[in-house]
């Protein structure tokens, strides 16, 4: 079955082993106290790959204005630059997985983030025509305070699970409800998608897992850290055909 986004999938057992490997790898970092030189490691490969990056595309740029450069070639430097951009992107989606290095404390205008974080879903999946419908809620006076840019992740990882959940089509409901006192809040994702069984409830979150064979399995495992990082905690409800509720809850 393809992905959303159209792009192609990995075949299945080939996605399970690398996966397999992967939370192998991840055990033994930090089994080994490790992870924080990992996530060292990764950023400097980031930094260094988006450079590289950059670079090709401004000399593909340069030499499309060459008075000699043929037709031909022409073609294959749109080839590269769109190669670049995919590249491009990767990158993007995997920054989407780390927390901010400092966590700057601020009033979070929550529902312009939702609202940006559902739009982003919906350009990096290339589904601006897709049928599903958000909608939120806001019950009372809510405060939520946080990191923006954490928190935008966060909703991103929800909204994308809901999405892939009902196969682009559906509605995901998002309320954000105050709390007896003012700094205590409940956010509630809901969809009506495909849900889960009692089994993969119980993997839920765990990292590296995930329902989707062509998935990392690491986006409810950031969701858990930025709601911790804000005080709060995650409760998860699904059953199988009916949909799911993902709550972040500020006690």
């Amino acid at each position: 079955m393809p992905s959303l986004s159209g792009k192609a999938s990995i075949p299945e057992n080939r996605a399970t082993k690398v996966i397999s490997e992967l939370r192998d790898k991840f055990t033994d970092f930090k089994a080994a106290g490790k992870l924080d030189d990992l996530d060292r490691l990764l950023s400097l490969m980031i930094h260094q790959i988006r450079n590289h990056c950059m670079s090709v595309k401004g000399y593909a740029s340069l030499l499309k204005y060459e008075d000699n450069f043929s037709e031909k070639g022409k073609k294959y430097l749109s080839s590269i630059s769109r190669g670049i951009c995919s590249l491009e992107g990767f990158l993007d989606e995997f920054d989407n997985y780390r927390l901010a290095k400092k966590c700057r404390e601020e009033e979070l205008d929550f529902v312009l983030l939702t609202k940006g974080a559902w739009k982003f879903l919906l350009e990096m999946q290339g589904l601006e025509a897709v049928a599903a419908e958000l909608e939120i809620e806001v019950r009372g006076p809510v405060k939520v305070k946080g990191d923006k840019n954490d928190f935008r992740k966060m909703m991103f990882h929800l909204l994308k699970n809901s999405l892939e959940a009902s196969g682009g089509e559906g509605k995901i409901q998002v309320t954000f409800e105050a709390g007896q006192d003012e700094d205590r809040w409940r956010i509630e994702i809901q969809d009506n998608g495909t849900g889960m069984d009692a089994e993969e409830l119980a993997q839920a979150g765990e990292i590296l897992y995930s329902t989707k064979h062509s998935h990392i399995g690491c986006g409810l495992n950031l969701v858990s850290a930025v709601a911790t990082r804000m005080g709060a905690t995650v409760e998860i409800k699904s059953k199988r055909g009916v949909g799911s509720i993902v709550r972040i809850i500020k006690k």
